[in-house]
């Protein structure tokens, strides 16, 4: 990834990536749980950095960011929509935000709490929960979804977990060193986090949302129920209609890059055009 950065604090440091054009319009993505920025890789390398500046994070514990010193204090969804959102009002420029599973949580619940420069969220593998009430109906019965909150795995759970979110065998061997790095212990605590219900009614900020929401699912994902976004009222749903994504699994940015950022492009570009 081009243009790497870190920016420390007392608990952890994160790496930032940019690379792009120095446009009006920011596209900040953010990767989901047990993943890291590289998961953008085919973003960040395609002609999108020709007509936008793109940036990207690995969350606290991910990729080449430090584990944090008080996991427990940092490994939450209060405190990590909080912390992106700070840096982006650091940042001052009006922002996409692309997130992928976990990462369009933060994305959603970011773009509410922080909505001054935010001007469109764009998320695949991530159904909008009002509480972990939802999680029966949101999440299909596999049981691959619970090695994602596991702080250990192992080796047949890692393979488990590696088959469901990817169904392209290329990239099996690339997500499996993204799992393995990451720190254990931000899957157990962003698990109790959910469990508290730390996360925002993230259905109703779909159902309020002055801003355009672009949803995408994989048409293979093992992980998603399809159908449980049928139960999100959603106000200002792109083209109104969910964007099935072929030949891709739980991570559509990665297996399907082509057809992922054409739809970027016609999202963002949509969106500037009517500012």
């Amino acid at each position: 990834m081009q243009n790497t950065r870190f920016i420390e604090n007392e608990d952890f440091k994160i790496a930032v990536y940019a690379t792009g054009l120095e446009t009006d319009l920011y596209i900040l993505f953010l990767h989901g749980n047990s993943e890291n920025a590289l998961i953008f890789k085919k973003q960040f390398n395609s002609s999108l950095k020709d007509s936008f500046h793109l940036l990207a994070i690995d969350l606290p514990g991910h990729g080449k960011s430090s584990p944090a010193k008080e996991p427990k204090a940092v490994y939450n969804l209060p405190y990590l929509r909080d912390y992106a959102g700070k840096l982006l009002e650091q940042i001052n420029k009006p922002v996409v935000l692309a997130g992928s599973s976990f990462g369009g949580h933060l994305a959603l619940e970011i773009a509410h709490m922080y909505p001054k420069n935010i001007k469109g969220v764009f998320i695949d593998g991530t159904p909008p929960l009002s509480s972990s009430a939802d999680f029966a109906n949101a999440f299909l019965p596999n049981p691959a979804t619970a090695c994602l909150f596991k702080e250990k795995i192992s080796d047949e759970e890692l393979n488990m977990l590696c088959n469901a979110c990817i169904a392209d065998a290329d990239y099996l061997s690339f997500y499996k060193e993204m799992v393995r790095e990451t720190d254990g212990q931000f899957r157990s605590f962003i698990f109790q986090s959910l469990l508290n219900n730390e996360m925002m009614d993230e259905k109703s900020i779909a159902a309020n949302s002055v801003i355009p929401i672009a949803i995408l699912h994989g048409e293979k994902d093992m992980i998603i129920n399809p159908e449980y976004y049928k139960s999100v009222p959603f106000k200002n749903l792109w083209q109104n209609k969910i964007h099935l994504i072929p030949h891709a699994s739980h991570l559509p940015c990665l297996e399907n890059a082509t057809l992922y950022n054409n739809l970027l492009t016609q999202f963002v570009n949509n969106i500037w055009q009517d500012k």
